[in-house]
């Protein structure tokens, strides 16, 4: 089952799926499958990049495009969560969850130059879309690798809301392109072009 909010266009995928994550709990501490945690909490390719890059996006879109806005909130709440999720995976493991990865056990922390900002509407999907891809192969390698049932469950159910998301971004950007579709043949018509990607947000909450 999915949950979706009432202010979200109903042809559209939602951002969450209704079932709750499963319990955190771990069989033991583990070093490396804390490092892998910590990697997920604050990597290049993890959640807190995946939620800045959100919080970008929102910032930059123009108030034309309220449905990619209020998108990019709702995912940025999503994979905040994601975030949180695997910061007290990686303390129940033995770690310390900083905003840090240990490459070759080293600690690297969080920056957001990590992020790629693009500019446009199409180019934020596509990076956008290109970061849910990336964290989805992540946490399935890692699915292979780890021998915690408890850990495997809450990877599991991460990874069907980021192909969730996945798919949601797939969907904005058919949107994008129907809307400039329309817009030049409406333009070949000496017709005004229609008001694109338009969700009333009366019942939207801010960040």
């Amino acid at each position: 089952m999915q949950k979706r909010s009432g202010a979200f266009p109903a042809d559209l995928p939602p951002v969450r799926l209704a079932e709750a994550y499963p319990p955190l709990r771990v069989a033991g501490k583990n070093a490396a499958y804390a490092q892998m945690m910590l990697d997920n909490l604050g990597g290049g390719n993890s959640e807190m990049t995946a939620a800045a890059a959100y919080f970008y996006a929102g910032l930059m879109l123009p108030p034309q495009n309220p449905t990619l806005i209020f998108a990019c909130r709702e995912l940025e709440r999503c994979e905040v969560e994601h975030a949180r999720l695997f910061g007290a995976l990686a303390r129940l493991l033995g770690a310390d969850p900083r905003l840090w990865s240990l490459p070759c056990g080293m600690p690297v922390y969080w920056t957001p130059g990590y992020l790629a900002y693009p500019r446009t509407a199409r180019e934020m999907l596509e990076a956008l879309l290109e970061g849910e891809l990336a964290a989805i192969a992540k946490y399935e390698m890692q699915v292979k690798r780890i021998r915690d049932a408890d850990i495997i469950a809450l990877l599991q159910r991460i990874i069907q809301e980021e192909t969730q998301h996945a798919a949601l971004l797939r969907a904005l950007q058919q949107r994008l392109d129907g809307e400039a579709q329309a817009r030049r043949r409406a333009a070949g018509r000496g017709l005004p072009a229609a008001g694109g990607l338009r969700v009333h947000l009366g019942r939207a909450h801010a960040l």
